[in-house]
């Protein structure tokens, strides 16, 4: 995993109480790869391989999802990232376990999310291993 995140800045790792209080105040488990990333981690931002990435800090998961509306648009997605560059990686709660999908902030439904990867570390790898656009 570590050569996934060489060219990706992060903040440390997130306390166990950050993660419950964000899931308790988004009403919905986060899955246990990204739980463990958070907590080893934390949030983050740079390039992995060719693609960029911004790891919202778990703490601030509930306040970017009310703000850019998700429950209104799109509210089966839980976005905990962005692309840098107008759109959003977000758990598909539709399923389970939770897919990822990758949906623009402008013009955000659920006919929209794009699914980029099975989970978590799926998303790191394929980002990693991706050399263009995703899609």
């Amino acid at each position: 995993m570590n050569e996934l995140l060489t060219d990706l800045k992060l903040a440390g790792p997130t306390s166990k109480q950050d993660v419950d209080a964000a899931e308790m105040a988004l009403g919905f488990t986060l899955p246990e790869d990204f739980k463990a990333f958070m907590s080893a981690n934390g949030a983050g931002e740079g390039f992995i391989g060719n693609q960029y990435i911004i790891l919202w800090n778990v703490s601030e998961l509930a306040q970017f999802n009310s703000e850019y509306e998700f429950s209104v648009y799109a509210p089966s997605f839980v976005a905990f990232a962005s692309n840098g560059g107008g759109e959003a990686f977000a758990f598909d709660t539709r399923k389970n376990p939770p897919s990822i999908v990758e949906v623009p902030f402008i013009g955000m439904s659920h006919e929209d999310g794009k699914h980029v990867a099975d989970n978590f570390t799926h998303l790191l790898q394929r980002l990693h291993d991706t050399p263009d656009s995703l899609f």
